[in-house]
């Protein structure tokens, strides 16, 4: 009976999710700070991708500099998170144009009340016209993961890693600050994009294991493989050579305490975000109605053209 509620609840959890991703469309245009205005909720995008892929590449570039061209960046989950975190901020940007240009073109998505009824029967005999793009897709993979492992990283590097006898460099602050501060500001200000669902937290906890697995084999597996220290593990905490316990002690640690806390930050980034700017049309769009094979949406209010055309004029 337990394993059929399980079952049960993990089935509505996904189907939750996958609602969620189908109003893609819906949500990746809302910006909280300014409003239902579309091309200065581009703007903002377009300046806060521009930002974070800005920041990626800076992290990129000075490490592979300072390591004489080895490419150490590859094996720190800052960097990986670095990564994760640009992949999330160029698909937020590419499902923005992509919604905004078939708003404009009149998409089956987005009916008006003439042509509901001929959109709906159009959808149910042809599910597969309008698939979900594979932009949306990496989006709703990364939207969690991206902001999670931010807060998760700054903080453990901060607390454990840093050492206050040594000098900070820009590209250690931006790595471990300057990403974090812009997906905090992703969450209170610039994205309604949900980060509620256990699924979220699936796919972030897939990517830190994929990690893990990968600093384990790297230490262990790799014939001399060193950091750009030239000592034979990634970050001295797991150092699963010469302290495996300690290491050990270390991801389960980070398992249970340290990641569950970063979600905390991420949820609060949210909760913050809806007190400074409470969505006016949360009602209006709960009610739309989806196709969650399509991504379809039917029975909402057809946007005002002029805004939408500002932005395709723009983009």
């Amino acid at each position: 009976m337990t394993h059929g509620r399980f079952a049960c609840s993990l089935s509505q959890t996904r189907n939750r999710w996958v609602e969620e991703r189908s109003r893609w469309r819906t949500i990746v245009t809302k910006c909280p700070a300014v409003g239902d205005e579309k091309p200065k909720a581009w703007r903002t995008r377009l300046v806060s991708t521009f930002v974070i892929v800005v920041f990626v590449v800076f992290v990129l570039l000075e490490n592979l500099i300072s390591s004489d061209g080895t490419p150490y960046y590859l094996i720190f989950l800052t960097n990986w998170t670095g990564l994760l975190t640009g992949v999330y901020a160029v698909s937020f940007c590419a499902c923005f144009v992509r919604a905004v240009r078939e708003d404009v073109d009149n998409h089956e998505d987005f009916p008006t009340p003439q042509t509901t009824t001929t959109t709906t029967q159009s959808t149910q005999s042809n599910p597969s016209s309008s698939p979900i793009p594979m932009r949306a897709k990496i989006l709703w993979l990364t939207k969690a993961a991206a902001p999670v492992c931010q807060f998760l990283i700054t903080i453990m590097y901060w607390a454990l890693l840093f050492d206050p006898s040594d000098t900070a460099k820009a590209s250690m602050v931006v790595a471990h600050g300057g990403l974090c501060a812009m997906m905090a500001a992703d969450l209170c200000g610039t994205a309604r994009v949900p980060i509620n669902n256990l699924l979220d937290a699936l796919f972030t906890y897939a990517f830190l294991v994929t990690y893990l697995l990968f600093n384990i084999l790297y230490t262990l597996v790799i014939p001399n493989a060193s950091n750009n220290d030239g000592e034979h593990f990634v970050y001295g905490i797991t150092d699963w050579r010469g302290h495996p316990v300690r290491s050990l002690f270390v991801a389960v640690v980070t398992a249970v305490v340290m990641v569950p806390i970063s979600f905390v930050c991420v949820l609060f980034c949210k909760f913050l975000g809806n007190k400074l700017f409470p969505e006016k049309n949360a009602g209006a769009i709960a009610s739309v109605r989806l196709n969650t094979h399509t991504g379809d949406e039917t029975g909402r209010e057809r946007e005002v053209p002029s805004s939408n055309q500002a932005v395709a004029n723009e983009v």
